[in-house]
């Protein structure tokens, strides 16, 4: 899964160049996947939803870019 999400933001990546009012912005590793002491668990509620603390990680490289414009 991890080489299809690899191959699939590689192809986002060339978007901003075709489109200019595209931005890519890369989430890989802003919440953790440690799972070591359950560590990912302090930023992901289940499978597939950040907790509010990992939502905010999130926002927060929005945010970052928004700031840019």
């Amino acid at each position: 899964m991890q080489r299809i999400i690899d191959k699939f933001n590689a192809m986002l990546t060339t978007l901003p160049s075709a489109f200019p009012n595209v931005h890519y912005l890369d989430l890989r590793g802003t919440l953790s996947t440690v799972l070591a002491g359950d560590a990912y668990k302090q930023v992901w509620g289940n499978e597939l939803h950040p907790t509010e603390d990992g939502f905010s990680l999130v926002a927060a490289k929005f945010s970052a870019v928004l700031d840019t414009f």
